[in-house]
């Protein structure tokens, strides 16, 4: 097959062969309506999957040959996220984006917490993307350990809704980021001297304790490129924040980055996920790219093989119980709850100290806006009807969403005002 101007120089889907008549992911151009009609994809973001929805409302069914995640890494600044969309339209799939901390400073209002960081201890003050990219280290101890704790996560809830989309929708969904390469980027940063010890082996236990949570992809798609061409890239973007980066300007730090990548995370990962890798240097075709998905082996496996195991169902009972367990509103705080690791509590790298805490505290009595749930706020707007008559209030969507900030525990109350499930918040 002729490359053209994209260089393939790896592809990593040597397990299992194409029948010729069998297709896996189809783009929308070569795509066939279904001859049986699929159910309607269900509102899991606003209607509640209880225990009993399992049995009459089917999984199997609406899932079709492109009801795959396919994760997009590769080096920064080569057009990754213009790549994962054009993927994601070809192929008729949901785009989620890399993380940003934009979710988790901004309140359920629409209030932007960071406006009084001056005003927060030094434990609290906010520490986002262009922050780590200015001073990796930050102003006060921990900073650079917390922050990599968050993007984690951040990435393990992408993964995590991921999955949710696709169970119970049957669309397949494009990755930017995902949270099994998350460890490429952290080491990187222990290597270059910005991650505690303590952190790195509680990052190796929160990992331990989540990541088997959220499905591997189904496809990896890698687009290489060398530190100099990214280093150049960076400069011509004309970012504030990106110029004089201490971080970008660190050739060994992204070195670290892209051969962990290349060396341990591809060659590993083949085990359970087809990865297509690709030099991107100069740009590339996705048409290319696109042929060569569609010429991967994601369907026909040997039984017993660890390819593809997390998607392979088998029957839809266990489709069913797999799709219960990460749309059910009570699993799903299961899942959240393995975040709050046993070692978190010993820790001030995770947990904040408590005369700080209290600082922080009596500060949010006057700057905070929403003093109950999401839903409860009359003063904000609210329709508290249900709630003043019966008592009856619901936090569904918002939990459903993941809107939730580091100001804010992840059930959605006002963390600032319950003291005790404040300082249970052991992430931030």
């Amino acid at each position: 097959m002729a490359l053209n101007s994209t260089k393939l120089f790896r592809i990593l889907n040597t397990r299992g062969v194409t029948p010729l008549c069998q297709r896996t992911i189809v783009s929308k151009a070569l795509r066939e309506p279904p001859m049986i009609e699929k159910p309607a994809p269900y509102p899991y973001l606003e209607k509640k999957f209880r225990y009993f929805t399992q049995l009459t409302d089917r999984t199997t069914p609406r899932l079709d040959e492109n009801s795959k995640l396919i994760a997009v890494e590769g080096a920064h600044c080569i057009g990754k996220t213009d790549f994962a969309k054009e993927l994601a339209e070809e192929f008729e799939m949901l785009y989620i984006g890399p993380p940003t901390h934009e979710d988790i400073f901004i309140g359920p209002y629409g209030v932007d917490y960071r406006k009084w960081n001056d005003m927060y201890p030094p434990w609290f003050k906010c520490f986002g993307e262009k922050d780590f990219l200015q001073n990796p280290m930050g102003d006060y101890e921990g900073t650079c350990d917390r922050y990599h704790a968050r993007v984690y996560q951040m990435k393990w809830i992408n993964q995590f809704r991921a999955m949710q989309h696709i169970l119970n929708t049957g669309q397949g969904v494009v990755l930017e980021g995902c949270a099994n390469a998350d460890y490429c980027h952290f080491n990187a940063a222990y290597q270059a001297g910005w991650i505690q010890d303590e952190m790195k082996l509680l990052y190796a236990s929160l990992s331990k304790n989540t990541l088997f949570h959220v499905f591997k992809p189904n496809l990896i798609v890698y687009l290489d490129a060398p530190v100099d061409v990214v280093q150049k890239n960076l400069k011509a973007g004309g970012n504030e924040w990106d110029k004089d980066s201490p971080v970008w300007n660190n050739t060994q730090y992204l070195n670290n980055i892209y051969n962990e990548y290349k060396k341990n995370f591809l060659r590993d990962m083949q085990e359970y996920s087809r990865v297509l890798v690709y030099d991107w240097s100069d740009g590339g075709d996705t048409e290319v790219v696109i042929e060569d998905i569609e010429a991967t082996e994601l369907d026909m496996i040997e039984m017993y093989s660890n390819q593809q195991k997390d998607w392979r169902f088998g029957d839809e009972v266990v489709a069913a119980q797999k799709r219960y367990q990460c749309t059910n509103a009570l699993w799903v705080e299961k899942k959240l709850n393995t975040f709050l690791i046993d070692e978190a509590d010993y820790s001030q790298i995770l947990r904040s100290p408590p005369d700080q805490t209290r600082e922080m505290i009596d500060i949010f009595r006057h700057v905070s806006q929403d003093r109950y749930a999401p839903g409860a706020n009359k003063h904000l707007g609210d329709n508290t009807l249900m709630m003043d008559l019966f008592g009856m209030h619901s936090d569904f969507e918002n939990k459903q969403a993941f809107k939730m900030n580091r100001f804010f525990n992840r059930s959605g109350d006002a963390a600032i005002s319950n003291p005790t499930e404040f300082a249970a918040n052991r992430l931030e």
